[in-house]
């Protein structure tokens, strides 16, 4: 393992904070790991191998309370590491920021479509997109058109 991917996987480090984002870390490691440039067979391991390096405080503890077999495969530290730091509460709170979205007074339109990019960006892929829709263009001024 080259010690450059070491230490940008160190410096990436998931802390379980209020302002962590559970799939925006999860987005940068697997962009970090993919550097790597490994065959899909060893993937997985690597990717095991990484993943506590790129953890720190509470969210390094909640794994390594982990039984120590109870991880073998990839897919279940995703799901189990999803599972704790975005529960469902959070994900309904972001869907209902969504849905209750609106354009401030006296904000530009760009300003209010960068608003909404990140709250999107946020929420995971299980809002169906007629909701999305249906919101941005409830946020959109009359006087503009979209292309």
């Amino acid at each position: 393992m080259k010690a450059a991917l070491l230490q940008l996987i160190s410096s990436q480090q998931f802390a379980s904070m209020d302002r962590d984002d559970p799939y925006s870390h999860l987005d940068t490691f697997y962009e970090l790991c993919g550097t790597a440039g490994l065959t899909r067979n060893n993937e997985e391991a690597l990717l095991l191998r990484l993943f506590p390096l790129s953890m720190t405080g509470k969210a390094k503890a909640w794994l390594q309370s982990k039984a120590n077999q109870s991880l073998t495969r990839w897919k279940d530290v995703e799901t189990q590491f999803l599972s704790r730091f975005f529960p469902p509460s959070k994900n309904t709170e972001l869907k209902a920021a969504i849905v209750d979205f609106v354009q401030r007074s006296d904000e530009p339109l760009c300003e209010v479509w960068e608003r909404y990019k990140v709250l999107l960006r946020k929420c995971p892929l299980t809002m169906d997109l007629w909701k999305r829709y249906r919101c941005k263009f409830s946020i959109m001024d009359s006087n503009y058109i979209l292309i």
